[in-house]
């Protein structure tokens, strides 16, 4: 399965994988593996280092043996973390993986990450909110295969963002939506 989710902080890979019940594999700017103990502890943690600019095609060739094989892969689909509260566009590379692996994507939404010294203290807290995976099947898709990995990537974007949404509406109590990941 594909994770797929908001990204606000750093936290956000440790963060999600400690609020699943697999280890997870996700990707990690290219920059952060030339820093020697940040590589060995990132890798440790299963990051798969990514170019950002262009297509990193060796990463993608990664990305896919782990997911036909059966390993969950963590992606940000906006690239980078945002400022604010508002999601940015989904980057094509999440609808390019799930449609050619035929794999389901399931998406998650995280607040709180960004303020890290108020949680640590107590002030305020994590939260983590998974929705229901979404298979290949469930996608609406045109006959443009590259325009419909765009349309995959804009349904998940829309699918976090209504995990937000539902979150805020919850707002209160210490509420999050655990499925067996």
């Amino acid at each position: 399965m594909i994770l797929a989710s908001n990204h606000i902080s750093l936290l956000d890979p440790p963060v999600i994988g400690t609020a699943t019940t697999r280890e997870l594999n996700y990707l990690a700017k290219a920059e952060l593996f030339d820093q020697p103990i940040l590589r060995w502890i990132i890798t440790g943690l299963n990051a798969l280092p990514i170019k950002r600019e262009g297509v990193d095609k060796d990463a993608l060739k990664k990305m896919v043996k782990l997911l036909r094989k059966g390993e969950p892969l963590l992606l940000f689909p906006e690239g980078t973390r945002s400022k604010g509260e508002k999601l940015g566009r989904g980057r094509s590379g999440v609808g390019m993986l799930a449609l050619k692996t035929e794999t389901s994507v399931v998406p998650v939404h995280i607040s709180g990450s960004r303020r890290l010294l108020r949680t640590l203290l107590g002030w305020d807290r994590i939260w983590v909110r998974f929705g229901r995976p979404i298979r290949p099947g469930d996608f609406s898709l045109s006959t443009d295969l590259r325009q419909d990995y765009q349309l995959v990537a804009q349904q998940v974007m829309s699918e976090i963002e209504r995990l937000g949404k539902e979150k805020a509406q919850r707002k209160g109590s210490f509420w999050t939506s655990r499925r067996r990941c």
